[in-house]
């Protein structure tokens, strides 16, 4: 379920912002690691390591487990990291749960071809709860309380994606919704924000399938 996602233009100028920051200043605003150069970084995305390189220019990983997030999705996972670890602010989550259409722009979320089909996976949790539980800790996230069942996702460590899923009946087919914190309202442009709850669902719906 990928589509196209034209990204080359926004990733140069990301890397180009990144090589002129303070490495440790990135580390502390973003939660990422050190990586094996002194000025590189080491990251978890929805449960893999990522690194990250920028004077390569390079995001590589060592896990198998971690391929499809830079080989299948790696447009949306380039663009939302790099821009993450440029735009993070140094400041902690608000803990209030908003819906990514409300942010400004945020209408893709709700209409056009950018709409994420949230209550296909629903229907699968309804099936197979137990699965559901070990797909969202295999991505590193966690239970919520939300809905019939609900995970928070971690596309990067200071951006948490919840999801929200309520079963079917023979009335009303299953349903799922996307929440962010409240801090991303206006800290990331509104497509970064798709791509990282883009790139969430994907790896949700794949490890559901």
């Amino acid at each position: 379920m990928t589509d196209e996602y034209n990204t080359n233009d926004g990733e140069q100028e990301a890397w180009a912002i990144l090589q002129g920051l303070d490495p440790q200043l990135v580390k502390k605003r973003t939660l990422a690691g050190s990586g094996a150069g002194s000025k590189s970084f080491s990251l978890m995305c929805l449960g893999r390591k990522l690194d990250i390189d920028p004077a390569e220019r390079v995001i590589s990983t060592h896990s198998r487990q971690a391929q499809v997030l830079l080989q299948d999705l790696g447009c949306y996972t380039r663009l939302s990291i790099l821009r993450y670890l440029v735009h993070c602010p140094d400041e902690p989550l608000h803990n209030e749960w908003i819906k990514p259409a409300s942010i400004p722009g945020g209408r893709i979320f709700d209409q056009g071809t950018h709409v994420l089909p949230l209550n296909e996976p629903a229907a699968l949790i309804q099936k197979k709860t137990g699965s559901a539980q070990k797909a969202c800790a295999g991505l590193g996230g966690h239970l919520h309380g939300n809905g019939d069942l609900s995970m928070i996702l971690y596309p990067m460590p200071r951006f948490p994606v919840l999801f929200i899923f309520w079963y079917g009946d023979e009335e009303f087919a299953p349903v799922g919704s996307i929440l962010i914190d409240a801090l991303w309202r206006d800290h990331l442009p509104v497509d970064i924000t798709w791509a990282a709850a883009k790139l969430s669902f994907e790896m949700l719906f794949n490890q559901l399938k």
